[in-house]
């Protein structure tokens, strides 16, 4: 799924360009309204291309990235009704945003899902709580003078690089510190650590 944004973030990106540089080379006068709503709409579509591959590699701001998904929507829709309205024949140029208009609708479909995956059961609604959690279960251990813990903790946190391969590397680390610290866990920060390790690993089966 991260690898499809990609290329849908390129083809939003390009159209948004596209379409605005056509408005600039337009030999008729341009109305300053026009020429601002496809300037906005383009930065739309680059935070939406940005926001969107950050919700899939690193699973935060996923409430951000919906509602900019939900502009993009919007934008698309209304090119896909005008262009189903005044053309009877399409060009490969028409099928652009309407391709766009679906595959946009498909990632809020799918973002929307993944919020309530099983994380929610273990009392995580969002990745922002998941790396709060995180960082209760390090306070936790450094109030209990657990520092060698905390900082193989912290080592397997610099992982998450955005990629999938990273987030696999920190669960595999984080895995190894509390099989190598089981001893300087409490009960409470056990099942602490078992219920961000499932949580991760449930994210990941699910990709």
């Amino acid at each position: 799924m991260t690898r499809l944004t990609i290329p849908y973030s390129i083809i939003i990106i390009f159209f948004g360009l596209f379409t605005t540089l056509m408005i600039l080379a337009s030999p008729h006068q341009v109305g300053k309204g026009l020429l601002t709503i496809s300037v906005a709409s383009l930065l739309i579509f680059i935070l939406t291309g940005y926001f969107l591959y950050r919700s899939f590699s690193t699973q935060k701001n996923t409430a951000l990235t919906i509602c900019l998904l939900l502009l993009t929507a919007i934008i698309f829709g209304y090119f896909t009704y005008d262009i189903i309205r005044m053309h009877s024949d399409f060009s490969i140029l028409d099928l652009l945003p309407i391709a766009a208009f679906a595959f946009t609708i498909f990632f809020i479909v799918s973002l929307l899902q993944k919020r309530h995956q099983r994380v929610k059961a273990n009392g995580i609604n969002n990745w922002e709580d998941y790396w709060t959690m995180f960082n209760q279960l390090c306070s936790s251990l450094n109030s209990d003078s657990k520092q060698a813990v905390v900082a193989d903790l912290k080592k397997a946190q610099k992982h998450v690089n955005g990629l999938t391969d990273g987030w696999y590397k920190f669960l595999n680390e984080f895995k190894k510190a509390k099989e190598i610290h089981y001893k300087s866990f409490s009960s409470k920060q056990n099942d602490l650590a078992d219920i961000l390790i499932h949580t991760l690993e449930s994210s990941l089966n699910s990709r």
